[in-house]
């Protein structure tokens, strides 16, 4: 048998006081055991969220009602939207089944390989060609691993690298390491003293041209 925590009892004693059947009633009920019934979760944390019903219940915001009424992190609650959003967008019949059914959440694959997929998306890391190639993988056969998929993706498509910043920034740092060098010569007796010039001049130098190609 599950040991009960905190949470799972401070949900359960805040259910016994609202009306089964509400919406608060559900939203909790679910969260409970969010990990095989986050189709369900995400679906009515969407709606709360939306709707901002969070305000009726005594919340300022829909991340304080998910950390206090929940119990869920914000960081998960974001998950389980954006992850519902995702399957809205993608796979709007599996998602109806899921709903319709409860025993066809079993086939969509698990929480974990699903929010892979959707940071995917959010990073531009996949648009529709790429999913419509990659789907099979996920929602055929034998399901993913979340580790398994994040491979996948990175072998098909590697992140591209960051663009390389602006000229002037790459000329202020530059021009940061020359004055930590300057000021080091400073201490050292055996540095001569048109060195430590020059090493001051290259440093104020870079810091001109940095400013200059900003402007």
């Amino acid at each position: 048998m599950t040991k009960k925590t905190k949470s799972m009892i401070a949900i359960e004693e805040r259910l016994a006081q609202l009306a089964p059947g509400s919406l608060r009633f559900q939203v909790l009920a679910s969260a409970l055991d969010f990990k095989h019934a986050w189709v369900e979760l995400g679906q009515l944390l969407t709606q709360v969220r939306d709707a901002a019903v969070y305000k009726e219940w005594g919340f300022d915001d829909f991340e304080r009602y998910c950390e206090r009424e929940l119990h869920i992190k914000k960081a998960t609650a974001h998950k389980l939207t954006a992850t519902y959003g995702f399957m809205e967008r993608r796979e709007p019949s599996l998602l109806a089944e899921a709903r319709e059914r409860p025993e066809a959440r079993a086939k969509l694959p698990d929480f974990e390989v699903l929010r892979v997929l959707t940071e995917a998306e959010d990073k531009g890391q996949i648009g529709d060609q790429e999913y419509a190639t990659f789907r099979g993988e996920v929602f055929e056969g034998s399901p993913p691993t979340a580790a398994k998929v994040q491979k996948m993706l990175k072998t098909r498509w590697p992140t591209p690298p960051p663009p390389e910043p602006p000229v002037h920034v790459r000329l202020k740092k530059l021009a940061r390491a020359a004055a930590k060098l300057a000021e080091a010569t400073e201490s050292l007796a055996i540095v001569p003293p048109e060195l430590k010039d020059r090493a001051g001049a290259l440093a104020a130098d870079l810091e001109a041209l940095a400013a200059e190609r900003a402007a």
